[in-house]
């Protein structure tokens, strides 16, 4: 098979075609950036792939922070209950404390950076009911 190919490739067709690329000019005119297509955005935010027409307050942003620190510390606390187990598929049945962290971390920033205000708001709602959930696993 090989013997073929070099036999094509050195064949006298192969110098007979023609492969160059014509010039021809390009009206980028009409490609105009679509919301959250446009890489050299001043104002871009780390995992930043869409810009929300409502993006989160600064009030959501550290209730969000607190509820995700509070989430890890009682997941972490909560996972050395016999029995307990993370229910996320994501972080596995044991997640290591930094492996908790990190997911957060990168999560939350990706969150807080391309959703709607409202959106954050129902996960922060979220955030709430985890948290009680952990709290109840550790203390009960």
């Amino acid at each position: 098979m090989k013997h073929l190919l070099l036999l094509l490739l050195f064949s006298p067709f192969s110098y007979s075609l023609d492969l160059s690329v014509p010039e021809e000019e390009v009206d980028w005119s009409e490609f105009k950036a679509r919301p959250g297509e446009d890489w050299d955005h001043a104002d871009r935010k780390l995992f930043q792939i869409y810009f929300p027409e409502n993006p989160a307050t600064d009030n959501q942003r550290k209730l969000f922070w607190v509820l995700a620190a509070a989430d890890v510390w009682t997941t972490h606390r909560g996972l050395k209950v016999p029995g307990a187990y993370e229910a996320n598929p994501l972080l596995g049945k044991n997640p290591s404390l930094e492996k908790l962290i990190l997911t957060k971390v990168i999560l939350g920033t990706f969150v807080l950076n391309n959703y709607e205000s409202w959106e954050v708001s129902v996960i922060n709602l979220m955030h709430v009911y985890v948290v009680h959930n952990n709290y109840s696993i550790i203390y009960d």
